[in-house]
């Protein structure tokens, strides 16, 4: 759900003048003990699916909150910074699996087709095609296809 629906838009534009990356998404636990993910409406929609992703990492990793952040006048209570790196990594394998960016990157499509072909943030692709190692391997077989194209000509 929108954080929109739970305070004023002008507190998360507060929030966000004050710093620009406070809060992107939050995991809720409901009376009943259902989860509701509560995310930032001001960020854009490729940027939403991967906060929203980041906190479904932290929900199947079984997270606890540990920290205390505050940011002007507002505390927020958080993962500790290894568990966030998990939640990181988890969250961008959801998104854009290994297999995904493989044939992607074979196809030579750029890390903005990515993006806009999954719907996810061109940061978030950048990261997989990085974190995953696809670039570094369609590097090395178009580099052996180049010797051996070179080789047999």
């Amino acid at each position: 759900m929108s954080a929109a629906q739970l305070v004023p838009i002008e507190r998360l534009e507060e929030l966000q003048h004050l710093q620009d990356d406070a809060f992107s998404a939050a995991t809720l636990r409901r009376r009943d003990g259902r989860r509701v993910v509560v995310f930032n409406p001001l960020h854009a929609d490729g940027r939403t699916r991967s906060n929203q992703a980041h906190e479904l990492a932290h929900i199947v990793l079984q997270h606890t909150l540990r920290t205390i952040e505050n940011v002007g006048s507002m505390s927020f209570v958080t993962c500790d910074i290894d568990q966030e790196e998990e939640a990181d990594w988890l969250g961008g394998c959801l998104l854009l699996p290994r297999p995904i960016l493989l044939r992607a990157a074979k196809r030579g499509e750029s890390q903005q087709q990515i993006a806009e072909g999954y719907q996810t943030s061109e940061p978030m692709a950048r990261f997989r095609l990085n974190a995953s190692g696809v670039l570094v391997q369609v590097g090395r077989a178009k580099a052996a296809r180049q010797r051996q194209t070179g080789r047999s000509g």
